[in-house]
Protein backbone atom coordinates (compact mmCIF):
# COMPACT_ATOMS: atom_id res chain seq x y z
CA UNK A 1 0.00 0.00 0.00
CA UNK A 2 1.09 3.52 -0.69
CA UNK A 3 0.24 6.66 1.28
CA UNK A 4 -3.21 7.89 0.35
CA UNK A 5 -4.66 4.46 -0.36
CA UNK A 6 -7.67 3.27 1.63
CA UNK A 7 -7.88 0.15 3.74
CA UNK A 8 -11.11 -1.40 4.99
CA UNK A 9 -10.69 -3.58 8.05
CA UNK A 10 -13.53 -5.72 9.35
CA UNK A 11 -13.26 -7.11 12.87
CA UNK A 12 -15.51 -9.49 14.76
CA UNK A 13 -16.70 -7.87 17.99
CA UNK A 14 -15.30 -10.79 19.99
CA UNK A 15 -11.92 -10.96 18.29
CA UNK A 16 -8.55 -10.59 19.97
CA UNK A 17 -7.84 -7.62 17.70
CA UNK A 18 -10.85 -5.76 19.11
CA UNK A 19 -9.72 -6.47 22.68
CA UNK A 20 -6.20 -5.30 21.82
CA UNK A 21 -7.49 -2.07 20.26
CA UNK A 22 -9.67 -1.40 23.32
CA UNK A 23 -6.57 -1.65 25.52
CA UNK A 24 -4.20 0.16 23.13
CA UNK A 25 -6.06 2.28 20.57
CA UNK A 26 -3.29 2.25 17.97
CA UNK A 27 -3.22 0.31 14.76
CA UNK A 28 -0.32 -0.66 12.54
CA UNK A 29 -1.08 -2.53 9.34
CA UNK A 30 1.61 -4.66 7.76
CA UNK A 31 0.68 -6.04 4.36
CA UNK A 32 2.47 -9.28 3.61
CA UNK A 33 3.36 -10.27 0.09
CA UNK A 34 1.31 -13.08 -1.47
CA UNK A 35 4.30 -15.38 -1.00
CA UNK A 36 4.10 -14.85 2.78
CA UNK A 37 0.32 -15.18 3.08
CA UNK A 38 0.31 -18.87 4.00
CA UNK A 39 3.03 -18.34 6.60
CA UNK A 40 1.14 -15.40 8.07
CA UNK A 41 -2.01 -17.51 8.43
CA UNK A 42 -0.03 -20.17 10.30
CA UNK A 43 0.77 -17.57 12.98
CA UNK A 44 -2.92 -16.89 13.71
CA UNK A 45 -3.25 -19.61 16.39
CA UNK A 46 -0.36 -18.04 18.30
CA UNK A 47 -2.20 -14.84 19.28
CA UNK A 48 -2.55 -15.93 22.91
CA UNK A 49 -6.34 -16.21 22.84
CA UNK A 50 -8.52 -19.15 21.99
CA UNK A 51 -10.76 -18.80 18.98
CA UNK A 52 -14.36 -20.05 18.79
CA UNK A 53 -13.33 -22.35 15.91
CA UNK A 54 -10.76 -24.06 18.14
CA UNK A 55 -13.22 -24.73 20.96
Amino acid sequence: MSPGQDLVLSLDGESQAVRNLAERPQLVVDVASPELGEHTERLAPLTGASSPEAE
